[in-house]
């Protein structure tokens, strides 16, 4: 396209060669562009084995003249498709073996003037070196017309996937749109896009706005189509009661056409916010928390989906009493992986779809099982200890997010370290327990009092410090001082055995406590 302009003080010159050779005739857009053999006529075309400069130049002049024609037929047909929004049903192939055939053209003639041409025409070294900058110039218009022909030639492919709903297909020809349109280095890895004076020609462009626009419809358009299908394969419902949730999740059984969906939906641009919000709300938060009722089948909907019930109450628990027993706490979280292992498919070299959503859900749903289901789950006592299987179990279950992708073994170590700190929170838990007996009795203790030295008031101890003053003690208190005094007292006559027979006598009287 830039080449036009460089070309339009020839054209009046190449119209009398022209119309004195008579060798150029219009051509029809739709008929295959015959090879001209520029170097024939240009070499041997008087007869005398070498051609002058005059006739150089005409032959570079010819192959002008139909590079200009050319590129008036491609700014037409893209300004149709991206300017006027005119009906075209023209193809961009036609153009594309176009330009790919006189590409192959001006690279012989500029082989050829490099060597024989130059060498043949030494008067003309000058206008051969103007000739060869003006040939590389309209290389750099055909470069920037075949760009925005491939544009085009990927819109059509696109609108053929879309017909056929070839997702896969569609999210390929979608991330090659994207990089001929954003100047990505390069779309199968090693195939270079474009070189960069094409790219920033192509940006200069009026068309290049409206290929923009285009693009983003297309991509928003292939996402909200693989949402509405991923949304029929993998059904998530949430109902709400007064006091209670029923929380569904079915998913397909057709695993290629579920592993499709999913593998083209969970790409980079693809935020999966929404979906890991109502697995960690109303699922793996609730099965930690509270008693649920799972009710797990492999033949829904007549064996089409397998499906997954979880009820539970919503009010809050009000006692420990309601917290559920951590096995069912972890078989409910397997059965729920269980369930969503289909989805679970590899989407690039070294991510899969569950890593995705545990990046999301991860950090709280292991700080919610090891503070609230975990921990309180540790034994109390020591017969509770040697039955406790509670280690073994937390290492199967880690062992399980790792096969499944969920956590990372040498970055998430929550599980592990409490496996590690499994006898301190033993040894923490029987120590409270202790103490808060220990309380209770000396709480009941208190509540069971005996009044001492009824009649010694205040004003009778304030006269005699000798006098104990009128109190209440626990009866534990004056039980276990009475006892003391007995044995002390015992212990005094026992050195005479007129002492020890008084031992069932008066010592054992009221008087002596």
């Amino acid at each position: 396209l830039v080449a036009t302009g460089n070309c339009r003080n020839q054209l009046s010159w190449v119209s009398q060669e022209l119309e004195k050779e008579d060798l150029v005739k219009e051509q029809d857009m739709e008929e295959e562009a015959p090879r001209f053999n520029v170097l024939e006529e240009a070499f041997n075309g008087n007869g005398n084995g070498c051609a002058n400069v005059e006739a150089t130049q005409s032959a570079i002049l010819k192959v002008l003249t139909r590079v200009n024609r050319f590129q008036m037929r491609v700014r037409k047909h893209i300004e149709d498709n991206y300017t006027e929004f005119l009906p075209n049903n023209t193809s961009p192939d036609i153009f594309l073996e176009e330009s790919g055939s006189l590409n192959r053209e001006i690279h012989d003639m500029l082989e050829n003037l490099g060597s024989e041409g130059l060498d043949a025409l030494d008067e003309a070294n000058v206008k051969m070196a103007g000739n060869g900058r003006q040939l590389r110039e309209i290389l750099l218009g055909l470069g920037v017309s075949e760009h925005v022909l491939r544009i085009d030639e990927l819109f059509q492919c696109v609108e053929e996937a879309k017909a056929t709903k070839d997702y896969l297909v569609l999210l390929d020809l979608v991330g090659r749109l994207r990089a001929f349109i954003y100047g990505d280095d390069s779309v199968d890895g090693d195939a270079q896009v474009a070189t960069p004076e094409v790219r920033r020609i192509f940006k200069a462009l009026e068309c290049y706005e409206t290929i923009k626009v285009k693009y983003h419809v297309q991509a928003y358009m292939l996402q909200q189509s693989l949402q509405e299908r991923f949304d029929r394969l993998v059904q998530l419902q949430c109902k709400s009661f007064p006091t209670s949730r029923c929380v569904t999740l079915q998913v397909s059984r057709d695993q290629t056409q579920l592993q499709d969906i999913v593998q083209a939906l969970f790409q980079e641009p693809y935020n999966p916010a929404r979906l890991c919000e109502f697995l960690l709300d109303n699922c793996i938060e609730p099965v930690i928390m509270r008693p649920v009722m799972a009710d797990y089948s492999e033949e829904a909907d007549g064996g089409t989906y397998v499906r997954l019930s979880l009820s539970y109450a919503t009010k809050e628990p009000s006692s420990a009493q309601l917290r559920p027993n951590y096995k069912q706490v972890l078989e409910n979280l397997r059965l729920l992986l269980h369930t969503l292992a289909g989805i679970n498919c590899s989407v690039s070299r070294d991510q899969h779809v569950f890593g995705i959503i545990g990046d999301h859900v991860k950090d709280k749903m292991l700080k919610l099982l090891v503070d609230e289901c975990l921990i309180p789950a540790v034994p109390e006592s020591t017969e509770e200890y040697q039955t406790s299987t509670l280690c073994e179990d937390v290492a199967q279950l880690e062992q399980l997010l790792v096969d499944s992708f969920i956590i990372n073994p040498e970055q998430d170590r929550a599980l592990g370290q409490f496996v590690e700190k499994y006898e301190t929170y033993y040894r923490n838990r029987m120590y409270r327990r202790v103490l808060e007996t220990a309380r209770e009795i000396i709480q009941r203790d208190l509540q069971d009092m005996v009044l001492v030295a009824p009649n010694n008031h205040s004003a009778e101890v304030a006269n005699d410090p000798f006098l104990f003053p009128r109190c209440m003690i626990s009866k534990s208190a004056q039980v276990s001082r009475s006892l003391n005094e007995t044995i002390d007292y015992a212990l005094m006559d026992s050195f005479s055995p007129a002492g020890l027979c008084q031992t069932n006598g008066p010592h054992s009287s009221p008087a002596h406590g």
